[in-house]
Parts: C-alpha cells; structure tokens; sequence
C-alpha cells in the first residue's frame, strides 16, 4: 500500500507539470516557485515534524500525541507535494518522492501500535530517507537560485549524520 502513495504522490506531480505559469529562465522561474511555495517554510516543517518523530520515539509518547503529529505530518506532506510542480521536472520529482516518503512515515506512525513498535522503525527510515531527499532538492535549489534556503524558520535540519534512534 505504501508504494501505492509513493506512486500516487509521483504521478499527481508528473502529470501538474503543466501548470507552472513563471516567467523568465528555468532558474529564474525556480526562485519565483520558491517564493510562491513559501518552500523554506514548508520544508521547515516537514523538517520540525521530523524531529518530533525522534521525540516521540525518545520519550515513548502517548498514542494521542503521536497520533496528533502524525495526523498533522501527512497533512503538511500533502499540502507541500500540491505546491508540485516546480520549474525544472527533476527536482519536482526529487520533491515528490520525499513527501511521498513523509506520508508514508506519517502514515507508518499513526499505524503503529506503540513507540517500539515495527511500524515506528519503518517509518524512522521513510523519515530518514524524505530527509535526505530533502537536503538534495534544497542543495539544487541553492545552486540554481545563487539564493540561500533558509529552512530555520522553526528548526535547522537534522544533521546527515543522524541514525535512527531505534
């Protein structure tokens, strides 16, 4: 089912590619869409709800409190992938497949039945892996914009080195 929404998210990206309406070079339309996607806000976020899952783990909290960050996480998810497409259709699909792998965290963490649970270390590694992509598509976005991406809005990135806490 998981690779069902991963799929999902993928398509509903590939097939709004047409919709991006900025003007100017690729890169110049890239900057517009990360002013109109409000991208460093959102990918702060993403980013916060991403630690709170370690927190969550940490401190082995009750379910309502997972349940509200995760109910909250693939919501944030799935407001940023309706901000697809950008500009330039492989980042778009970088950007796809990290809140694919965000919602399928979310969803893994609202699912499971207690902090140690299987489905908890699964959704650590689809954290983990939407984190990675994450870094990726804002490394790209720099690059082409020459514009720092400032995602502290609410929380700095979790450090590549981080593990899982499982």
């Amino acid at each position: 089912m998981i690779g069902v929404v991963v799929i999902a998210v993928g398509a509903v990206a590939f097939i709004s590619l047409g919709r991006t309406r900025l003007s100017g070079s690729p890169n110049a339309q890239l900057a517009g869409w990360v002013s109109e996607a409000n991208f460093a806000t959102s990918s702060s976020v993403l980013n916060h709800d991403a630690l709170e899952l370690h927190h969550i783990i940490a401190t082995h909290a009750s379910v309502g409190a997972r349940h509200t960050l995760c109910g909250a996480w693939a919501n944030d998810a799935g407001t940023d992938n309706d901000n697809l497409p950008t500009p330039i259709a492989a980042l778009t699909q970088t950007l796809a497949v990290s809140y694919g792998d965000f919602y399928n965290a979310a969803q893994l963490c609202y699912a499971a039945k207690g902090t140690d649970d299987q489905a908890m270390k699964r959704a650590t590694g689809y954290s983990e892996k939407g984190l990675a992509l994450l870094r990726k598509a804002i490394a790209e976005i720099e690059q082409r914009t020459q514009r720092s991406v400032d995602t502290t809005t609410s929380t700095t990135l979790i450090p590549e080195t981080t593990t899982s806490m499982l």
